[in-house]
């Protein structure tokens, strides 16, 4: 519960960071940022089963999915063996990490205005938009009665995101959420060298959910299905954006700026 509490406020000062600052500009940008995220969340959501990537991800993942489940408890068995996984820090990496990778777009939005960095804010909207569109997919589908955690007996304590969200159903994983969106999107904006960080974090997180009890393997595959779907559902819209030019006033000066809709 402490860590918990440590990383809420972490993440409260992080975010107050990203936004308490430019009045003008960041104001008046930011509730039209919002809306775009939003919009891109629930057009990717139909765009899913249009696109064809998009579709073929959700296709074989569930094939994965189940071939996967009745590998399941073998599977569980072998990483629970392995010491490593069922370490203190492995378990940071996989639980605390992961959930704090979720953030990381808030962040990289605050800073594009920072830096004054275009290329940044887009990353971050359309990351945004993406994990949104996942994260809802997976809340949904963590309410159907599939299986119960491995190592659930009634008696673990679970944190507020999982009582509020999810209980005691495992399938399917949220920790894998993050750390998959980031590793693609930053693999689009920013080349494989930097996915290589998400990469590796997503990897630690899977050994050590699984070593940990935590989830099954089908749990991971199918978060894993659900976010390379909404990846390439989210990143079609946005090659369809049109670009504007505007000019707003402020107390001191005129502001011209080039954003786009989609």
């Amino acid at each position: 519960m402490k860590k918990l509490i440590g990383g809420v406020l972490l993440v409260g000062v992080l975010c107050g960071a990203t936004t308490g600052y430019a009045e003008d500009r960041q104001q008046a940008q930011f509730w039209d940022d919002a809306h775009k995220v939003a919009e891109l969340a629930g057009r990717g959501f139909t765009h899913q089963f249009k696109h064809e990537a998009s579709r073929n991800a959700l296709i074989f993942g569930g094939i994965g999915t189940a071939g996967t489940a009745f590998a399941d408890n073998k599977l569980s068995d072998v990483f629970e063996d392995v010491e490593f996984f069922d370490n203190n820090i492995a378990e940071v990496v996989g639980d605390q990490v992961t959930v704090a990778m979720g953030f990381v777009p808030l962040v990289a939005y605050g800073l594009s205005y920072h830096l004054e960095d275009e290329k940044l804010r887009s990353y971050s909207l359309e990351t945004l938009g993406a994990l949104s569109l996942a994260y809802s997919e997976v809340v949904l589908l963590s309410q159907l009665p599939t299986h119960e955690r491995p190592r659930f007996d009634g008696t673990e304590e679970s944190g507020f995101f999982n009582s509020a969200l999810r209980g005691k159903y495992s399938w399917p994983s949220g920790h894998m959420v993050a750390p998959t969106m980031i590793t693609l999107k930053t693999w689009d904006y920013y080349g494989w060298k930097a996915a290589m960080v998400p990469a590796t974090i997503g990897a630690v997180s899977t050994a050590s959910r699984l070593g940990g009890g935590w989830h099954y393997a089908s749990d991971m595959v199918a978060a894993v299905a659900l976010s390379v779907s909404a990846h390439w559902a989210t990143r079609d819209l946005l090659e369809e954006k049109e670009v504007h030019l505007g000019v707003q006033p402020l107390e001191k000066g005129l502001l011209v700026r080039a954003d786009w809709s989609f």
